[in-house]
């Protein structure tokens, strides 16, 4: 009788077990459905800018936040921010650790600025990864953060980017 009480106590996972709530998003895994701020995800894929997502998931978090424009020129400014600080990754890192090396040079913060210098990890960590070792140096203007898609890949729309490639 032990063993089939024990049996009975025992989880199989971590099944109908909530880990934290959130407004951001919700996951439906049996019927593969994601729900971002109450948008299916094929609702947004391909139909808005990157820096409008970024409004949407920081909508209620910040007072006064700015517009898609106004995000776009301040996303720029953190990933030029971070691309400093990204500068001393080795290229070598895996991806996981070169993230939290460049996660663990932002200083704490609750405010706008911090949290678009978190966003802007991943760009700049791809980027100084592609630049490292395909000896390819793309100079960013000021007008490069602009718009990213979630649709079928990233695409650039109205690039603003010089390429110079590096002759050994």
């Amino acid at each position: 009788m032990r063993g089939a009480a024990m049996a009975e106590m025992k989880s199989s996972g971590l099944e109908d077990v909530v880990a934290a709530e959130t407004v951001l998003s919700e996951v439906d895994g049996t019927h593969g459905r994601l729900v971002i701020r109450g948008y299916a995800l094929g609702e947004l894929a391909g139909r808005m800018q990157f820096e409008e997502l970024i409004g949407l998931l920081f909508q209620d978090f910040f007072p006064d936040l700015p517009d898609a424009a106004e995000i776009a020129r301040r996303l720029g400014a953190a990933r030029r921010d971070v691309f400093a600080l990204c500068r001393s990754i080795p290229a070598d890192l895996p991806a996981v650790d070169a993230v939290q090396a460049a996660l663990a040079q932002i200083a704490d913060g609750d405010d706008l600025a911090t949290a678009l210098r978190l966003v802007a990890v991943p760009a700049v960590l791809l980027y100084n990864n592609l630049v490292r070792r395909m000896g390819v140096m793309l100079t960013v203007t000021e007008n490069h953060a602009r718009t990213l898609r979630l649709s079928g890949g990233l695409r650039q729309s109205k690039p603003s980017v010089q390429t110079t490639v590096r002759v050994a």
